[in-house]
């Protein structure tokens, strides 16, 4: 009967941490950046658009990260879109163990981390439900960075 009470506790204890740590995160082509973007108006100025917290928006162009620090609430998505005339990879600090934010599962690390290069003209999403202050970095060029601040 112990073994069984145990059994019951372990799997439930699994299946908790499981769907808890569980993060949506997508990366989209050209087509459908654009088509996301007609739905949303968007500023003349490049320079503002990422700084309104309400957009969620971080850009990277072959400056960096922009803008370099964003606060959002917590299980806010997140969205990187790359402008810069390379790809980008984005991730979780610190390189090269991406664990800066406290999830596990991603291909390094972290779950906060897109796994992969994203072209220019794509963009990759992450939902940020862990309140505190996370750093990131590209991967590719790991001096640009950049924090997320999740409130």
């Amino acid at each position: 009967f112990i073994y069984l009470v145990l059994a019951v506790i372990v799997y439930g204890l699994i299946y908790y941490f499981i769907f808890k740590q569980k993060r949506d995160y997508t990366t989209s082509a050209p087509q459908e950046n654009s088509q996301a973007n007609q739905s949303a108006p968007q500023p003349t100025s490049q320079a503002s658009a990422p700084e309104t917290a309400s957009e969620n928006v971080v850009t990277y162009t072959n400056s960096g990260f922009s803008p370099s620090v964003l606060k959002v609430k917590a299980g806010t998505t997140v969205t990187f879109a790359n402008k810069a005339s390379d790809s980008m990879w984005v991730a979780s600090a610190i390189h090269p163990t991406h664990r800066s934010y406290p999830t596990t599962g991603g291909c390094i690390g972290s779950t906060f981390d897109s796994c992969k290069n994203i072209a220019r003209g794509s963009s990759w999403a992450f939902i940020f439900d862990i309140k505190g202050t996370w750093k990131y970095h590209n991967h590719l060029d790991p001096k640009e960075t950049g924090t997320i601040v999740v409130e």
